[in-house]
């Protein structure tokens, strides 16, 4: 991330990551193409999503290689790509705000989810991030979608890393 797009102070609720975690890399490539599973969720069983998100990459205008990963929902499919309703407001990209709806494809998704049946499906860089969760960070975000759904999952994780 270019100096002059980073924000020089703590930004709440934001994790600043480099790019060049190969486990979280890993994690938007198996998002990517494994999508189908949350547009055919979405299409064919919507009644049964309780909730969905898709995260998606937001690039800067002045630096297009850094950007922001924010949540999408009310997504709808089109030839040319989708379009979804921003979940979050930027904390410094300018000219986003939550609420907005914003278009994009398929190579700016980062990562997908739905629940259904109160199972978690996709959130793979959710795992990712959440494994390297403290019980304190993750206390922070524990109650809110989409981390509420892996609560169980993490407890399990830390129990295995105990063991």
């Amino acid at each position: 991330m270019a100096d002059a797009d980073k924000p020089t102070t703590y930004t709440p609720n934001i994790l600043w990551l480099d790019g060049s975690d190969p486990e979280m890399a890993t994690a938007v490539s198996v998002a990517q193409r494994a999508f189908d599973q949350y547009r055919e969720a979405l299409e064919r069983a919507a009644r049964a999503v309780e909730d969905c998100g898709v995260k998606v990459f937001f690039p800067s205008r002045h630096a297009p290689t850094t950007g922001e990963h924010m949540w999408v929902n009310e997504v709808t499919f089109g030839p040319d790509g989708m379009t979804g309703t921003l979940c979050n407001d930027p904390g410094w990209l300018r000219g986003l705000a939550c609420g907005d709806r914003v278009p994009f494809t398929i190579d700016r998704v980062s990562d997908w989810f739905y629940v259904s049946g109160g199972v978690l499906h996709g959130g793979f860089t959710l795992k990712v991030l959440f494994r390297q969760y403290t019980p304190e960070q993750f206390a922070e975000c524990r109650s809110d979608p989409p981390a509420c759904y892996l609560a169980d999952w993490y407890d399990q994780q830390r129990a295995d890393r105990s063991a």
